[in-house]
């Protein structure tokens, strides 16, 4: 192995703890032909869609099985919707499993999730690639991502991992089929730390869309999202 090489495994042992700061932006905006854009407004339509929340994570590895770590967590979750001007609160308690490579564990990730997912299974230094695609929900629909990966840094214990995807929302759970495919892309890094074995700090932005030509115009969706992560682990 080269000397520089480090192999990108999540290292996780029953009993620690972990605690995760997620902060997002996420506008969604209803596009329309100009016309029905400015009547839908006069009507007090909201047309974009603005949600910024701040999650606190509180996590425990309760269990490993055959590899497999199963993590208690509880979120506090701050909200505002800025059009509204409304703040709310609320907690989430959730049981997830995860392996050493971030085998995806369900049928469907976030975006922000399928990023680190399935890493590589061989070392990597400064310059290796990888590809992976994950079958991915977005707001406007599912599909899959075809997500590459680049190791751009390895300094002072921490590896850096440029990150770009790119797919088609092709899934009807939000019943507009007429609007189908759509798009979606995500750009963003996260950096590996080599002593507490996982991803520490995250940044992604994500953009989809669901957008069709009304004549010289368009109608649809279109999403805006940027997420930031930090993960602290105490052992």
């Amino acid at each position: 192995m080269h000397p520089a090489a480090i192999v990108l495994l999540l290292q996780l042992t029953r009993g620690e703890h972990f605690t995760e700061l997620i902060s997002s932006s996420d506008r969604v905006s209803w596009v329309l032909p100009k016309v029905k854009l400015d009547r839908a407004r006069a009507n007090g339509i909201v047309i974009d869609e603005d949600q910024v929340s701040v999650a606190d994570v509180s996590a425990s590895v309760t269990s490993i099985d055959n590899g497999v770590a199963t993590l208690d967590s509880r979120s506090s979750v701050n909200s505002l919707d800025v059009p509204r001007r409304l703040r709310s609160k609320h907690t989430i308690s959730d049981t997830s499993t995860v392996d050493a490579r971030n085998t995806p564990q369900r049928p469907r990730l976030s975006p922000e999730e399928a990023a680190t997912a399935d890493l590589p299974v061989g070392a990597v230094t400064v310059g290796s690639a990888w590809t992976t695609d994950e079958s991915v929900l977005t707001t406007l629909g599912s599909g899959t991502l075809v997500i590459h990966h680049t190791v751009t840094s390895n300094a002072g214990g921490r590896v850096t991992v440029q990150i770009h995807g790119a797919g088609k929302i092709v899934g009807v759970e939000y019943d507009l089929p007429h609007l189908l495919p759509g798009a979606m892309v995500l750009d963003g890094t996260a950096v590996f730390d080599r002593n507490s074995g996982t991803f520490v700090t995250e940044h992604y932005e994500m953009h989809n869309s669901l957008l069709k030509p009304d004549g010289t115009e368009h109608i649809g969706f279109d999403e805006h999202e940027s997420m930031s992560i930090t993960t602290t682990i105490d052992r």
